[in-house]
């Protein structure tokens, strides 16, 4: 697989370990109940009941498969994490730090954008103020408001550094796509990444522990 297969199945792997976490911390998903009915100690003749109460549960396997599950998950993360960093050492530069940088410069090309965008103007409004007339008496009155607004950065400025930044990172994207199309990792997963149920996914995981056994 390549770089970019790999990180897809390692956010499949997280997914499922997310879903096993959650379903194994829910009691209802890992206990039984019974309920005794001590019918006898209310009326003579009358004989105990035990009941056993179904609990829903939305999936078919095992608590202590979904265990193994969980663990073994965990192990191939693990594993396809540490093939992952052997690999991304052929890549001939730092492809975390560049993808890093490369979404803040992208960032930082959305806020040059809304700047480029942003124009100096004015604007009329109407204004009310009160004074006395002759007679003493406070009255209103209106007037206009005119409003400038002005820019205050180097429009072009702006423009240029944003074409230069989006050159770069148009240049950086495509280096790091080539990267991560053509990288090969040393790694057989376990799982199909569009297996995306978890019921499928865990019957999957028992049917090859069993023919390993």
């Amino acid at each position: 697989m390549y770089l970019k297969e790999a990180f897809r199945y390692q956010n499949y792997l997280d997914k499922m370990i997310d879903c096993t976490t959650i379903f194994l911390e829910q009691s209802g998903n890992i206990t039984r109940k019974k309920q005794i009915h001590y019918k006898s100690k209310a009326k003579n003749g009358a004989e105990d009941e035990e009941i056993v109460i179904q609990q829903e549960k939305n999936f078919e396997s095992e608590i202590s498969d979904m265990i193994d599950f969980m663990v073994f998950l965990v192990d191939e993360k693990q594993r396809l994490s540490e093939a992952i960093n052997i690999a991304k050492t052929k890549c001939g530069f730092d492809i975390d730090a560049a993808l890093l940088t490369n979404k803040a410069r992208q960032r930082a090309i959305a806020s040059l954008s809304e700047m480029a965008l942003v124009k100096s103007g004015e604007r009329m409004s109407t204004g009310t103020a009160y004074t006395f007339n002759i007679n003493g008496d406070q009255t209103a009155y209106k007037y206009d408001i005119k409003e400038v607004t002005t820019i205050d950065f180097d429009r072009n400025k702006v423009k240029k550094l944003k074409l230069s930044l989006s050159k770069i990172s148009d240049e950086i994207s495509s280096k790091c796509d080539i990267a991560l199309s053509s990288t090969e990792v040393d790694f057989t997963p376990t799982f199909d990444v569009n297996e995306n149920d978890l019921d499928d996914s865990v019957r999957t995981f028992i049917e090859k522990r069993r023919s390993n056994q």
